[in-house]
């Protein structure tokens, strides 16, 4: 009986090895932000690549369930935790790819949506019961997230995720699925913007004028909060003919002793736009 609950144990421990080695064959996408500086990656260390892929997490948690919980088979314990937490990570996976189907401003990505939440909510908690608890609901946000750097996610996932005991109904999940998916469509539109605003293409802009704009963007932003799904086409809003008289008007007060403001400032400034209607 011990082997093979030993056996079952680091079959698990194997899923969850094999899960990880995939995902990070994966090559991942391109980030918008990341042609600009062009750096070679850097060699990942066995701490970050543990802490990247959650491995460090699961290991701690399972510790500490054991700890909280003294079963009389610890290993036995040990193998059914890491076999529900396989199982939940595949179902993850299939969230995110549901979610990714269709643009979520087309009327099937609702489907997608609710689809997706019966498929995380039927796993089974650490405590034997079934829904989708806010650590699951925040793993798939930071999924949902991964092209983004750590400046643009932070403010983002501030204010949508949950603690991880949480029951995450329908309306919560929707939320911040819609929020996410949002923001990010938000923050191209602003570096488009900015392109149009770097007259030199050195990414440094009159600060005056990217001032002038973003306070556009924020009356457009405004409108627009009636309806979530609109808020992704502000930038189109912006008519060319009244961007270019806040434009003059912008660049005759900067005189020839102006200031600049860099791109990530820009779109910095520009996500907490979004974020203050979230």
């Amino acid at each position: 009986m011990y082997t093979e609950l030993r056996r079952n144990f680091n079959s698990s421990l194997s899923r969850l090895y094999r899960k990880t080695k995939m995902a990070d064959k994966k090559p991942s996408k391109t980030n918008l932000f990341d042609d600009r500086d062009s750096k070679p990656e850097k060699t990942e260390s066995p701490l970050d690549f543990l802490s990247r892929t959650g491995i460090t997490s699961d290991i701690k948690d399972a510790i500490t369930l054991i700890i909280e919980n003294r079963p009389e088979d610890p290993i036995a314990f040990m193998a059914e935790f890491f076999d529900s937490r396989a199982i939940t990570t595949t179902a993850l996976v299939k969230a995110h790819q549901k979610l990714l189907l269709a643009h979520h401003s087309r009327p099937s990505f609702q489907i997608n949506l609710a689809a997706a939440y019966n498929i995380l909510k039927q796993q089974k908690n650490s405590n034997g019961l079934r829904g989708l608890t806010g650590k699951t609901y925040n793993d798939l946000l930071t999924l949902l997230c991964k092209d983004l750097t750590g400046a643009e996610s932070e403010p983002l996932q501030k204010r949508i995720m949950c603690f991880s005991h949480e029951v995450i109904r329908f309306p919560v999940f929707k939320l911040g699925v819609l929020s996410t998916f949002i923001y990010q469509d938000f923050l191209k539109q602003a570096e488009s913007l900015y392109s149009e605003l770097d007259l030199t293409g050195r990414g440094k802009a009159d600060k005056n004028l990217c001032e002038a704009i973003l306070n556009e963007l924020r009356q457009a932003v405004v409108k627009t909060t009636a309806d979530p799904i609109s808020i992704i086409h502000t930038g189109s809003m912006l008519s060319s003919q009244r961007l270019n008289k806040v434009m003059a008007e912008a660049l005759l007060k900067s005189g020839a002793t102006s200031q600049l403001m860099g791109t990530d400032e820009f779109i910095v400034s520009a996500a907490e736009i979004l974020l203050e209607q979230v």
